[in-house]
């Protein structure tokens, strides 16, 4: 088994990778959302494998939706939108 390192912190900005808008209500058309928990384990075993990944609560729009996988999160730079004014 491969060890994952979480990737985010609580207040760091997000957007919804493909399979992260699955997760959406079909109402919300929001493109960004903040991290609002710090990561959690989730673990899922049956009887021929064991799933062990990282989660988060993630605010997008209006809607807080809980136990976001980690490998669903695309990180959004602080100065990623920012003009270069000098």
């Amino acid at each position: 088994m491969q060890l994952v390192v979480a990737k985010y912190n609580k207040g760091d900005l997000v957007a919804l990778n493909v399979f992260g808008h699955i997760l959406l209500s079909p109402e919300n058309k929001a493109r960004i959302g903040i991290v609002m928990s710090l990561p959690r384990n989730y673990y899922k075993a049956s009887a021929d494998q064991e799933l062990i990944y990282w989660v988060y609560d993630v605010v997008v729009g209006n809607e807080l939706i809980i136990d976001v996988p980690q490998e669903f999160l695309i990180r959004i730079n602080k100065h990623e939108n920012e003009e270069d004014i000098d």
